[in-house]
């Protein structure tokens, strides 16, 4: 029932920042333009690297997430499943095997964590060279 004005709310954030930040950026490059072409250049070539780190790693991040997503639902069932049929665990079960069942499934979970993590971290590491080098080269060129 909350799913459709979720969706909602979130569609129009995201809308409200765009323009946001469409007019922000459109507007610093026109003053830039409008006290030295040079300023420019560096804030248009920032943003297309941004760009091209985005259409890189983004696809990428999105099908670990869509892997993590599937591992954490898996995992987080086998610990509800363990404590809704815990009478019948405890009379079937041995501990070792139990923890087994357990390690297992945070062990598949982790294993899409950690790419994700990769994945983030290269993407952190790339915008933040990307800021530095636009924030040096417009420093050099005032």
């Amino acid at each position: 029932m909350q799913t459709a004005l979720a969706v909602r709310t979130t569609v129009i954030k995201l809308l409200d920042i765009m323009v946001y930040v469409v007019v922000y950026f459109l507007s610093v490059l026109t003053l830039f333009a409008a006290i030295d072409f040079r300023l420019m250049l560096p804030l248009a070539l920032w943003l297309v690297v941004y760009g091209v780190i985005l259409y890189i790693i983004l696809p990428r991040l999105q099908r670990v997430s869509e892997a993590q997503a599937g591992a954490r639902a898996m995992m987080t069932g086998r610990i509800a499943d363990s404590y809704t049929n815990i009478t019948t665990v405890k009379l079937f079960s041995h501990a070792r095997r139990e923890a087994a069942y357990a390690r297992e499934g945070m062990q598949d979970f982790l294993g899409t964590v950690h790419p994700q993590m990769r994945l983030v971290t290269w993407m952190e590491t790339a915008v933040a060279t990307n800021n530095t080098v636009m924030l040096l080269s417009v420093g050099s060129t005032a």
